[in-house]
């Protein structure tokens, strides 16, 4: 695959705004640790920007009590940044669960047993809504390809 079909399939499946989306989550970051105090700003992330709400994520309960004390001020400030009117919604989640890495290359698949196969086949049949059949039934045949294709 080329970079420029991976250009135009990101561009196909992301939403529009993705790159302004991004853009806002670093400057709310930003000015979250411009405004907070040092050790607190690296304890808190900016999670996701709406139009409307700013999600922020603390790592402990009591820095997110810090910052649902202090919302008012850290609303104008991010108000400010995005330059339209958000609210705040503050969570809580470890700062293990934000740092998780992902593996470099994903795990190889387990290979599926013919008759694992023939079961997701004759399962299919059985199914009354036609698109959830005709989609089982592609699932069915795409397995069976790939499994003559690591056979070979």
């Amino acid at each position: 695959m080329s970079k420029g079909d991976i250009n135009s399939f990101c561009r196909s499946v992301l939403p529009d705004n993705f790159e302004q989306v991004g853009q806002a989550v670093i400057d709310c970051q930003q000015a979250l640790q411009s405004w907070l105090p040092q050790r607190l700003g690296t304890m808190v992330r900016v999670l996701t920007v709406s139009a409307q709400t700013v999600t922020v994520s603390a790592s402990t309960p009591v820095v997110a009590n810090y910052l649902r004390l202090h919302q008012a001020d850290m609303q104008r400030l991010l108000s400010q940044t995005l330059g339209s009117q958000v609210t705040m919604q503050v969570k809580t989640s470890p700062a293990s669960l934000a740092d998780v890495e992902l593996p470099a290359r994903p795990a190889q698949p387990h290979r599926l047993q013919e008759k694992t196969i023939d079961a997701v086949a004759s399962s299919a049949n059985a199914i009354e809504d036609e698109t959830l059949r005709a989609a089982m039934k592609s699932l069915a045949a795409t397995l069976q390809s790939a499994t003559k294709r690591n056979d070979s």
